[in-house]
């Protein structure tokens, strides 16, 4: 009796938390934040399964701007000595990273980035944000000296990487963006002019350029410059992409 009921717990946790989790892919992130509490309560003690729940509600709550939130979660899961939980933890980390710079506090979330970490053997996912993320947070910082360098650094490991694995579109022009946005001295209006292409793609719903939701992109990228632009907060617009879901019929 006890075994069903373990089971049916473990089927409901399951089965609310890839409602949430397809709920996010939808941007619905109320909804996700809900599936994902009612996932948690039928969480049975520490499991690969509960510890992704958490990290999804992490996700939902960082596009939600609720970095502080997020954060303490992150905290919370690194917190646990799981063992066998190493990409885990690592993915717990750079997530916490974001949190960090959310909160505008880019030192510390630059300390979590320069850790070594499990992820950064996903040489064309997680890594290439890891790097873009350090990149973001010496701009935020105004560490400008030796960016170039580390710019040219990033410019290289792409070409490097793209022999063996496929490195997405949309990184490749997020890279001319940080090159021509070096080249004019961080100037953001004046960059906006030389890479004015890019940025539309960027901004666009194309497959081949747009954001993903399910991506290490968690913030997102031309929403940041523009804010940088009009020296205006940060502020995600998801918008777009609901529309672009409904016009697809994806997003009932």
């Amino acid at each position: 009796m006890t075994s069903d009921i373990l089971y049916s717990a473990a089927r409901l946790l399951y089965l609310y938390g890839e409602i949430g989790y397809y709920n996010r892919l939808l941007l619905k992130f109320d909804d996700s934040l809900a599936m994902f509490d009612k996932a948690q309560l039928y969480s049975k003690g520490k499991s690969v399964s509960s510890y992704n729940i958490t990290l999804s509600k992490v996700i939902v709550n960082i596009y939600l701007k609720n970095y502080h939130v997020a954060l303490l979660d992150c905290q919370d899961l690194l917190k646990d000595d799981l063992k066998g939980f190493r990409y885990e933890k690592s993915v717990t980390n750079f997530y916490s990273a974001i949190a960090y710079f959310g909160l505008k506090q880019y030192k510390e979330a630059q300390t979590v980035l320069s850790q070594k970490a499990e992820i950064q053997k996903d040489k064309e996912g997680w890594n290439v944000w890891i790097r873009i993320m350090r990149l973001l947070c010496q701009v935020e910082m105004l560490k400008l000296n030796l960016i170039d360098y580390d710019i040219e650094s990033f410019r290289k490991y792409l070409e490097r990487t793209s022999r063996q694995y496929e490195i997405r579109e949309r990184d490749k022009l997020i890279l001319k963006v940080l090159y021509e946005l070096d080249k004019q001295n961080y100037d953001f209006s004046e960059t906006a002019k030389e890479v004015e292409d890019e940025l539309e793609k960027l901004k666009s719903t194309d497959k081949k350029y747009a954001w993903n939701p399910d991506s290490p992109e968690l913030i997102l990228f031309h929403d940041w410059f523009e804010a940088k632009r009009l020296k205006k907060e940060y502020q995600p617009h998801f918008e777009v992409y609901r529309s672009a879901m409904r016009s697809e019929g994806m997003s009932e």
